[in-house]
């Protein structure tokens, strides 16, 4: 896996990093370089993962908006086939990736790994391997790392997809959130990443999710407010069958180890491979996030618009907002009102407000931060959508 620092305001801006796992070092270990001219030259590999019992696979790297660099992977405590993953492991750089913090289980989940001999996924391979986005907006989770994993239904059910994050570069993380569609019978291959516009959380993935067996759909998750709710919605228009691509010309069961989305601006474009026609080929679906807003439907507009994570002490609708954004308190005192564009600016404020209606008729249209402080400085955000 490669990433660049793509922060303008990072002083490591362009640097050019990889990780990945080398089975001939070891039992199979976590080896990192860096370039910092452009992939012209390299630095000579460091191992993260040290040479002790079992392996990692399935290595991530990702950037941080002031630098930072991590590297996660799957964690295997004993090199035991099926090789299903018993927790991830993390390390993290502050210095461009000259050096890291010795790499940790930060937790634990189990793998759903299978091969060619496994009928759960209709004899195809399946990784289960780990993905991780971080955060580079200016909204309220600027910094925050987000990692997705398929894992098992308490601990020895069907596979799900589940989502972690981090607010101090690793070192703890939020309990498990499924993000995953309960209806599903079997979800894999997840991805995730952030929108650096937004700060949005998006997670595509597949799953079995109709009555003929492996009949397999690709689904999004969303998330506007870091984590604490999702939305889903299908965004493949027709089911495949998940297979083993070709046995003659593959490994034994290979149907890719991936699938991918990325996000800017409000939008997101998973991308996925089936064979609809025949022919095994790679879709593209793009969705925005006003679509996901709608979605939940005009009785729950409320609800899907009120800042989580304060007892309903502050809702605002509705979301998306066309002229009046009604604002709610309840046992709050909403000292200043601001609305803040994406690249940082406030674009309106109001002072001392109490439950009304505030005037954005002539914004123009887009995506905002509101961002409301209340007693004793307490802030509340929440992501708006102006149409």
């Amino acid at each position: 896996m490669v990433a660049a620092d793509n922060a303008k305001g990072s002083p490591y801006a362009n640097n050019f990093y990889a990780a990945w796992t080398d089975f001939s070092v070891g039992n199979g270990e976590v080896l990192f370089n860096r370039s910092t001219d452009e992939g012209k030259t390299f630095s000579s590999p460091i191992i993260l993962r040290t040479k002790i019992a079992g392996f990692g696979q399935g290595t991530n790297v990702q950037t941080g908006p002031d630098g930072e660099v991590y590297v996660c992977w799957a964690d295997h405590k004993v090199l035991e086939y099926p090789y299903q993953a018993d927790g991830l492991g993390f390390a993290s750089s502050t210095d461009g990736g000259v050096s890291f913090k010795s790499y940790r289980v930060v937790f634990n989940y189990d793998g759903i790994r299978t091969f060619s001999d496994d009928p759960t996924f209709n004899f195809t391979r399946v990784a289960d391997f780990p993905a991780m986005a971080v955060d580079k907006s200016t909204g309220a989770h600027r910094g925050r790392i987000y990692v997705t994993y398929p894992t098992k239904e308490n601990h020895m059910g069907k596979a799900i997809v589940q989502v972690r994050y981090s607010d101090n570069e690793g070192q703890n993380w939020s309990p498990p959130k499924t993000v995953s569609i309960p209806k599903g019978k079997q979800n894999f291959f997840p991805w995730i990443t952030v929108d650096d516009a937004t700060g949005d959380v998006w997670v595509t993935y597949n799953t079995f999710d109709e009555s003929k067996k492996y009949a397999t759909n690709t689904y999004v998750a969303y998330s506007s407010d870091g984590g604490a709710t999702w939305e889903n919605q299908k965004v493949s228009d027709v089911s495949h069958i998940t297979a083993p691509i070709n046995d003659d010309f593959f490994a034994l069961g290979y149907a890719g180890d991936y699938i991918g989305i990325t996000a800017y601006g409000g939008k997101a474009y998973p991308i996925w491979h089936d064979d609809r026609n025949g022919t095994w080929q790679a879709y593209c679906s793009p969705v925005s996030s006003s679509s996901m807003v709608q979605k939940a439907g005009d009785d729950q507009q409320l609800s899907n618009a009120t800042i989580k994570g304060t007892d309903r002490k502050i809702a605002v609708s509705p979301n998306p907002v066309h002229n009046f954004l009604q604002l709610q308190v309840f046992n709050e005192q909403a000292n200043t009102v601001q609305l803040i564009s994406e690249r940082g600016g406030v674009v309106k404020q109001w002072n001392s407000v109490t439950s009304k209606g505030l005037d954005v008729a002539d914004i123009p249209a887009g995506i905002y931060i509101l961002k409301i402080t209340g007693k004793e400085n307490k802030v509340y955000t929440q992501k708006i959508i102006k149409d």
